[in-house]
């Protein structure tokens, strides 16, 4: 029962940062609780592997490190791929195929970019990551 709980810390830490922070607004370049949360639950494991060894308890661990460093790889490795290439540079004219990208609005209706660019003079736009 105690590898099994220490296992589900692992991955509610995991499921956390991926399904629940995005919708609550909460954003982090580096989410450290997260980290700790695994951590404490690797740690835990690792403890209870000392005191008894099992094979359950064994793969639970590995399982918990492999999903450890997947979410290091992904939220420092992978979410930095390509960002420093921007084709758009600060202070530059929309180009024709970045008008004709459709926004969609709350309510569901399609905008074309180039519309905002009509109606507002001095539009910028601002790319941000989203949560995924």
């Amino acid at each position: 029962m105690k590898t099994f709980l220490c296992l589900v810390l692992v991955i509610l830490s995991f499921v956390s940062y991926i399904g629940i922070t995005p919708r609550l607004g909460i954003y982090m370049y580096h989410p450290i609780p997260h980290y700790i949360g695994m951590l404490i639950g690797i740690g835990l494991l690792v403890r209870l592997m000392l005191k008894e060894f099992t094979k359950r308890r064994l793969a639970a661990t590995l399982f918990s490190v492999f999903v450890v460093c997947f979410f290091f790889w992904y939220t420092t490795i992978f979410s930095d791929i390509d960002n420093a290439k921007a084709n758009i540079a600060t202070g530059d004219v929309a180009s024709e195929s970045l008008k004709q990208i459709e926004l969609v609005k709350i309510d569901g209706r399609r905008l074309p970019l180039g519309e905002l660019f009509k109606k507002k003079k001095g539009t910028v736009v601002v790319f941000a990551r989203g949560a995924w």
